[in-house]
């Protein structure tokens, strides 16, 4: 129940449901859930380990802003994160993770651009799968976390990548599975970030 209650408040604040700086009342959480406070306690300290909730000294529960000081550093464990998670996948990717990917592949031309909560699932969809693609426990944790903050900012700002860009470039994904291509994959996947990396920086107006 406890990582369940997690996931569901983990998700809520991704897309936003809680928004950023709001608080977050253990009371009412509680009897949302028809649960106790303790487990509702337990999940807000372990999504303040991820650095979605910020404790106060006086247990106060809030959703982390989204801080665009630290962005530059979660841009760079990002990157490196990307890059290894890249390379493993090309490596122990199964016929499933490809087969997985291609699905994605044909509903990406579907999204409308009127739906960019859409885009973003499907963009954490791709995600999820080469992740787990790698085969790595902790890489595909740490790298998911990282990749969270990501996609919150995602929401808070409506992005949604041109559909056949999107299509395009998951043809190159699972073209570069198949034949076990690290580089090509290093390099989309770096790629793909770099651009979202900018779609943020022009729309805060960071140079």
């Amino acid at each position: 129940m406890s990582t369940d209650l997690t996931k569901a408040l983990r998700e809520r604040i991704i897309q936003l449901d809680f928004r950023p700086g709001s608080p977050l009342n253990e009371k009412k959480l509680a009897a949302e859930f028809k649960v106790s406070r303790t487990p509702i306690r337990e999940a807000l300290i372990r999504l303040s380990q991820e650095n979605l909730v910020t404790l106060s000294p006086h247990s106060v529960a809030r959703v982390a802003d989204v801080n665009l000081q630290d962005f530059q550093e979660l841009i760079q464990c990002r990157l490196v994160l990307e890059r290894g998670v890249a390379r493993l996948a090309t490596i122990n990717a199964t016929q499933s993770d490809i087969q997985e990917l291609e699905r994605l592949e044909k509903t990406s031309l579907d999204l409308k651009p009127d739906n960019p909560a859409a885009f973003v699932r499907h963009d954490s969809k791709l995600h999820q799968v080469i992740r787990r693609a790698a085969a790595n426990s902790f890489m595909d944790r740490y790298l998911e976390n990282i990749q969270n903050h990501f996609t919150r900012i995602q929401y808070l700002i409506g992005h949604r990548p041109d559909n056949t860009k999107m299509h395009q470039e998951l043809l190159q994904v699972i073209k570069a599975l198949k034949e076990r291509d690290q580089e090509t994959l290093v390099d989309l996947c770096v790629d793909h970030v770099q651009r979202f990396v900018a779609v943020v920086r022009n729309h805060f107006k960071i140079y």
